[in-house]
């Protein structure tokens, strides 16, 4: 099998484990293994919290814990 440097990684953040989550960010970067380089394509915030939890939604408290636990940097 051919190697291929070139990998792509979708990260997708959310304020709860479920399929219905509030979604707060996602993110999109390409990567290369061999050469251990980063591109960080899209990095987008989406509307407020308030917004999305109104449209049903779900919120883990556990999950806001978490986060709020998390580097600055992190969050």
């Amino acid at each position: 099998m051919k190697y291929e440097p070139n990998q792509w990684s979708l990260d997708i953040e959310t304020l709860a484990t479920d399929e219905r989550a509030v979604i707060l960010s996602v993110g999109l970067a390409r990567f290369d293994p061999e050469t251990n380089t980063i591109d960080v394509i899209q990095d987008v915030v989406l509307s407020s919290v308030e917004q999305r939890d109104e449209n049903g939604r779900t919120i883990d408290p556990a999950t806001v814990e978490w986060w709020e636990g998390q580097s600055e940097a992190a969050r």
